[in-house]
């Protein structure tokens, strides 16, 4: 059993922080990334908001040098629930969206996906409405064509949030993205044309 698993935190980071530490002096760039990633869960965990942030922060730009674009993804997670954690939900939105941004379709499993669709769902109520649709156009290729019955459950949700028919999404097994007024993407005051900024 490991020591996040039995709920000693404090040795999980230090057990962690030990790893990252031989897998910096080792050069071993992929042990760095990954053992950093687990420190930030591990501040999460123990409610270091900061320290979580900067070691996801870190993780996320491992991550990409590397070329682990799912890792990154994670990272990225993590910071939106430092965010939440601190009830800001805007910048959580905005990780949430970068999350998605620097993956292609397969490159996340399903149930990294499944977290970040919860965490869309949990901010239908307090992020702008254009916010939100913004991220699920980036969001919808990702998890609309999913098996994971969670994933397929809480897409549904979202779908049903955003007054989205999630069966006119697909057709003949492509995925497209969802079919809103583009009205309902622009946020008070920006122009139209510029629904993306």
């Amino acid at each position: 059993m490991t020591y996040a698993a039995s709920g000693d935190i404090a040795a999980a980071i230090a057990d962690q922080s030990r790893a990252n530490e031989l897998a910096r002096r080792d050069g071993n760039r992929v042990a760095h990334a990954i053992s950093e990633y687990h420190l930030a869960a591990h501040y999460l965990e123990r409610g270091d908001l900061r320290a979580a942030d900067e070691s996801a922060e870190r993780a996320y730009r491992q991550s990409r040098e590397i070329d682990m674009p799912g890792r990154a993804f994670k990272c990225r997670l993590i910071q939106a629930r430092v965010h939440v954690r601190a009830n800001d939900w805007e910048p959580a939105l905005e990780r949430v969206r970068e999350a998605f941004a620097v993956i292609e379709r397969g490159q996340v499993p399903d149930d990294a996906l499944s977290d970040a669709v919860d965490l869309l769902v949990s901010a239908a109520d307090r992020v702008p409405h254009a916010r939100l649709v913004q991220t699920m156009r980036i969001a919808w290729p990702h998890v609309s064509q999913s098996g994971s019955t969670r994933l397929q459950e809480g897409a549904a949700t979202l779908a049903s949030i955003l007054g989205i028919d999630q069966e006119m999404t697909t057709t003949r097994g492509a995925t497209v993205a969802p079919p809103l007024d583009e009205e309902a993407t622009l946020l008070p005051g920006q122009p139209e044309g510029d629904e993306h900024a």
